[in-house]
């Protein structure tokens, strides 16, 4: 055959590769950032003309020239790991890898102009109308047909102020969304997604002639109230952090198989749920993010992980593993760069590590929480349920007594607030099977019926309580019943129902007795004595829960 046959690609390729695939402000300003990176460049400058819905980025870095710009940037799915490389002339990683990231820059403004210029070349570039492309997408034509604007003398000059000796300049005019967030957040959103920026002291970004550092979330960092990270992670934004109440190392409970599975990073926690929202962003809400070498690759990574949803509403954070691009020929990544593939192998395998390593973080989030008097995590199984609204109980009633001044009254808080939280709890179980006990009593049985031990005891305790009303001149009741079976102790009432039950010995009718007054008089119990008081209230519960059936059981 003599005919040659050659590929003809419609710009219709554009909008399927994903034209509009970028529609986030943000993933736009990341990818001309990223360019930066992978271009050696020492400083990104930003500047944003909200008013007129502009902006332009600009780098320093290695430039392009007539041949670059034509054959690398201007040729979709050019990546330069094409060619074998996986990082920079600096050693930076790249970040790079599809080649059809360009496309964000491409059609995010109704004009864009690109100007750059190698070390000691010539300025080359073009101009994008966004309205004359869509149209020849429209008319069909192939990318031979269409060809890129001159750019205007305005833009000329501005390149020659800027690239000096080197670099390339993108001007973007009429953003499609415009620029509705205020510098500062777009500062913070910058200082979120881009940690090699505050990392590498060789690497800065400038917004609006502003340096972009840690500081930028500052309020953040107030709020932060605990940090778990890995051994020897350094980041400054930790740095703003400190001093935070509790600190600790991000590790698994309980050790699972995990051999070769490297990462790095940090996991914190927020003082309330409202401070992970990003304040000034309607959409933007903190969470644990996947970096790869240095590059936001999946936001809230950790959503992909079944824990509790009381902590994670707590939780942000950054977690690195630039294994996941090592410079090789697997792919872990979706196409817009905003997501990693979930069916990977190493990535299930990383997975199910932070998933245990998730649960461990929520276990010392809850005893963390729980120490300096907040409310911890209801779904938590360290505590039970009865225990922590005890401990929120305590935790209240406590507030007026805790004092800045004085710090010993906070020392004797503290040595009560556990042994609290249980006594509260058995006091409760006491108050409420007590009363129980007295109304079967008050209705299971006449008066004539009871014992004469119990109802000489209930006269006793009746004789001595008015007694000391008249002695007070007090003449009103404190007893909204006043039968016999409200006048006597527990220990009593016990033995008025189970009399003749030789299996409810009266060594624990006495034991609980002395557990239950001593309690009653608000006194501390020892480890022990805590133990077996919730064990002999148990059996009275228990025993308590049969009368009540029999009660409820018309065949008994």
């Amino acid at each position: 055959m003599k005919n040659e046959f050659r590929f003809n690609i419609s710009l219709q390729i554009l909008n399927h590769l994903g034209r509009n695939l970028y529609r986030n402000f943000i993933t736009v300003l990341g990818e001309a950032i990223s360019n930066s990176w992978d271009a050696d460049a020492p400083n990104v400058w930003v500047e944003i003309d909200r008013d007129n819905n502009t902006m332009s980025i600009c780098d320093d870095g290695v430039g392009m020239s007539e041949e670059d710009f034509q054959d690398k940037f201007l040729k979709i799915g050019y990546t330069k790991r094409n060619t074998g490389l996986s990082k920079t002339q600096k050693g930076r990683p790249f970040i790079g890898r599809k080649g059809i990231g360009k496309l964000a820059l491409l059609s995010c403004a109704k004009n864009i102009t690109i100007l750059s210029k190698v070390k000691g070349g010539e300025l080359v570039g073009g101009v994008i109308n966004n309205e004359e492309l869509d149209q020849a997408i429209k008319d069909d034509l192939n990318s031979n047909e269409y060809s890129l604007g001159t750019p205007s003398p305005e833009a000329f000059n501005q390149s020659e102020t800027l690239l000096q000796e080197r670099g390339t300049l993108i001007i973007f005019d009429q953003l499609n969304d415009g620029i509705r967030n205020r510098m500062e957040y777009i500062c913070k959103l910058v200082a979120l997604h881009f940690r090699f920026s505050l990392i590498d002291k060789e690497f800065s970004i400038y917004i609006n002639g502003e340096l972009v550092t840690a500081d930028a979330l500052s309020d953040l960092a107030a709020t932060t109230e605990f940090i778990w990270k890995t051994d020897g992670f350094n980041d400054p934004f930790l740095d703003l952090c400190d001093p935070v109440k509790e600190t600790s190392l991000l590790k698994i409970d309980n050790p699972i198989a995990a051999p070769n599975l490297p990462f790095s990073g940090f996991i914190a926690s927020v003082e309330k749920p409202s401070h992970l929202k990003v304040r000034g962003l309607s959409d933007e809400r903190l969470g644990i993010d996947l970096f790869v070498n240095g590059r936001l690759r999946e936001k809230d990574f950790f959503r992909n992980i079944s824990s509790s949803k009381h902590v994670a509403s707590y939780l942000y954070g950054q977690i690195h593993i630039n294994n996941l691009d090592d410079g090789g020929s697997i792919d872990r990544f979706t196409s817009s760069r905003e997501g990693v593939l979930g069916n990977d192998p190493l990535i299930r395998d990383y997975l199910v590590y932070f998933e245990e390593m998730l649960r461990s973080v929520g276990n010392e989030w809850d005893k963390f929480r729980l120490k300096h008097k907040e409310d911890g995590d209801p779904e938590n199984e360290s505590l039970t349920p009865e225990t922590r609204k005890a401990k929120e109980l305590f935790d209240l009633l406590s507030r007026e007594y805790a004092t800045r001044e004085d710090r010993k009254v906070n020392e004797w808080l503290d040595e009560v607030r556990w042994a609290a939280y249980s006594s509260l709890t058995a006091y409760g179980d006491c108050f409420i099977a007590e009363n129980l006990l007295r109304n079967y009593l008050e209705e299971s049985l006449s008066n004539a019926e009871f014992s004469e031990d119990f109802k000489k005891q209930a006269m006793k305790f009746r004789e001595k309580e008015k007694k000391d009303l008249q002695h007070i001149g007090c003449s009103d009741e404190i007893r909204v019943k006043t039968s016999e079976p409200y006048y006597v102790h527990l220990s009593d009432l016990l033995e008025e129902i189970y009399k003749g039950d030789t299996q409810f010995e009266k060594t624990s009718i006495t034991k609980l007795r002395l557990l239950r007054n001593a309690v009653a008089h608000t006194c501390v119990l020892t480890d022990q004595a805590q133990r077996d008081l919730v064990d002999e209230v148990g059996e009275v519960k228990e025993r308590l829960k049969t009368k009540l059936r029999e009660r409820r059981d018309p065949r008994v």
